[in-house]
């Protein structure tokens, strides 16, 4: 899961973490249903940064159920994987855009979503408030989807928390049910 998305700030300032916290040690646990019956948890958080050949800091999150994954956040609310082996055969840039949480809604870009190198369409579908954790919060609401219209996926992302809830083909659901981001816990 580490389904990572950002997007404009239209009502207050807005930090380039917001919609994807990066601080070492955050700590995500997500409950995970399969056609409405609960299933379990699984926990990802991030072990630590680093700057990679390209210069740019990442963070390395630890992703219980896919292993580790590098990302970056840049100051205009677009987030990236590292690309160690030329997924999407660029070799003019060793970056991968995950989502721009600064898109308007309507708009599409290619995603490499991760865990899923085949490279997807995403589309920022809407900008909402939703109560999390007791607390108004703005969200993300993006579409993924292969050309092909094969697999399907709706993030939803706090401005606040992250990814807090995730809707995939065949009927698996994933809700954050706690973190500790910055040095705060949630949940």
């Amino acid at each position: 899961l580490a389904f990572l998305v950002f997007t404009f700030c239209w009502s207050s300032p807005c930090l380039a973490q917001d919609y994807y916290p990066l601080h070492v040690g955050d700590t995500w646990q997500y409950k995970t249903y399969f056609q409405g019956d609960f299933r379990g948890y699984f926990t990802e958080s991030i072990a630590k940064d680093t700057v990679m050949s390209n210069g740019r800091r990442y963070f390395v999150f630890n992703v219980e159920l896919f292993g580790a994954v590098v990302v970056r956040m840049d100051d205009s609310l677009i987030s990236y994987a590292y690309d160690s082996r030329n997924l999407d055969s660029d070799t003019s840039t060793t970056e991968l855009t995950l989502n721009r949480f600064n898109a308007p809604v309507g708009r599409t870009w290619r995603s490499f979503r991760i865990p899923d190198p085949r490279g997807l369409i995403a589309k920022m579908e809407d900008s909402l408030y939703t109560v999390w954790f007791d607390e108004p919060v703005e969200v993300r609401k993006i579409s993924y989807w292969l050309a092909s219209g094969l697999f399907g996926a709706t993030n939803y992302y706090s401005k606040k928390h992250g990814l807090i809830y995730s809707v995939e083909e065949g009927d698996v659901i994933y809700q954050l049910a706690g973190a500790s981001i910055g040095g705060t816990v949630y949940g």
